[in-house]
């Protein structure tokens, strides 16, 4: 009967060069994952470009024990609406922190001058709560001089400053006390005592 045979053809290769092949890619590859990563490494994190944060310690949470009662808040419908005649008829109104008057105659006499009241420097020798009298300097000059202050409406202004005598007619229209200002001079340059 007619058996056909096949013929195959062998052919050889020589052996380990497919070995080799694979070798190289596969060392080919892992140089260049590592040269990739090398070179990531060195241009965002060496150079300062990508931020590196340091690890925190692990915080474990201790258990807590509540061993106080926390009160009930009362709903809206438990509200307690005051009457009319429990209302407080005189509310106190919120006023900023007023101050001082050695404070306010500072900036007065800085205002005057045209300073930074930073660099104004006051003294208050007497203090009637309406009139005032002390000393001035300004930082950076020489010197200094006496003051005479007064408040009007509400503000303290300055009456009188300097090194000299005291006008009468100046502190004439603030009506300072003698216990401030003991002695002035008029017009005609003659002392008055007060």
């Amino acid at each position: 009967m007619g058996e056909k045979q096949k013929e195959v053809e062998i052919i050889e290769v020589p052996k380990g060069s497919f070995f080799y092949k694979i070798g190289f890619f596969i060392f080919f590859s892992l140089f260049l994952l590592i040269l990739g990563g090398g070179l990531t490494w060195y241009f965002l994190i060496a150079k300062g470009q990508l931020p590196v944060e340091p690890a925190l310690p692990k915080i474990v949470p201790s258990p807590t024990v509540i061993t106080e009662q926390i009160p009930q808040v009362p709903s809206v419908t438990q509200a307690i609406i005051p009457t009319q005649e429990e209302l407080p008829t005189n509310i106190p109104s919120t006023v900023a922190p007023q101050k001082s008057d050695l404070e306010q105659i500072r900036e007065a006499m800085a205002a005057k001058y045209n300073k930074p009241v930073s660099q104004t420097n006051v003294t208050i020798s007497k203090n009637t709560g309406s009139h005032a009298s002390g000393g001035v300097t300004f930082e950076g000059e020489m010197g200094g001089g006496w003051l005479l202050a007064a408040k009007s409406g509400g503000k303290w202004v300055i009456v009188a400053d300097g090194n000299g005598t005291i006008s009468c007619e100046l502190i004439a229209p603030y009506n300072f006390p003698s216990s401030i200002v003991n002695e002035c001079v008029n017009n005609a340059g003659k002392v008055i005592s007060r």
